[in-house]
């Protein structure tokens, strides 16, 4: 209960909401060859939500997709985790491989692009966007460019 009258409680709701979240066009304003935290080298594709007010979203691909065996190796660490922080990192570890595998298959399938560094400024995407616990935007799919006129309709995106 939010302490206001339940009538109001709906229009408190969609306040809230951020409309930045969910399915939406995608253009890539830039494609960086960086590295992570580690010195392991990555792409990062950032990109403009124009159907979100202009927010702004990045993916970041490692360089090379984790091998049957690296993903293997990050099940067994999961399994031989000993304590909360060793589980945690580990099982993001794994969520991050089975996430980047899922995002290039994706590109392949509709853009034809195994290596994110392929992707051309101005190219134009279909996104699901998620925001994360600090608020930032984290695309978690990437599907063709909608056919706006549908979406404005209140269609779905299809991935």
């Amino acid at each position: 209960m939010s302490g206001y009258p339940s009538e109001w409680d709906e229009a408190l709701a969609e306040a809230e909401r951020d409309e930045r979240e969910g399915d939406h066009v995608a253009i890539v304003t830039e494609v960086i060859s960086t590295s992570w935290k580690s010195g392991d080298p990555c792409v990062d594709v950032n990109l403009i939500l124009p159907t979100a007010g202009n927010g702004k979203a990045n993916i970041r691909f490692n360089e090379n997709v984790p091998t049957k065996a690296e993903i293997e190796l990050l099940k067994a660490a999961v399994s031989a985790a000993v304590g909360e922080e060793a589980l945690s990192k580990t099982r993001g570890a794994l969520a991050g491989a089975g996430n980047a595998i899922r995002l290039r298959t994706a590109l392949a399938k509709h853009f034809g692009v195994i290596n994110p560094a392929e992707l051309k400024v101005g190219t134009r995407m279909g996104v699901e966007v998620a925001k994360t616990k600090s608020g930032f935007l984290r695309v978690i799919n990437i599907g063709p460019v909608p056919d706006t006129s549908k979406t404005a309709q209140g269609e779905d995106i299809p991935f």
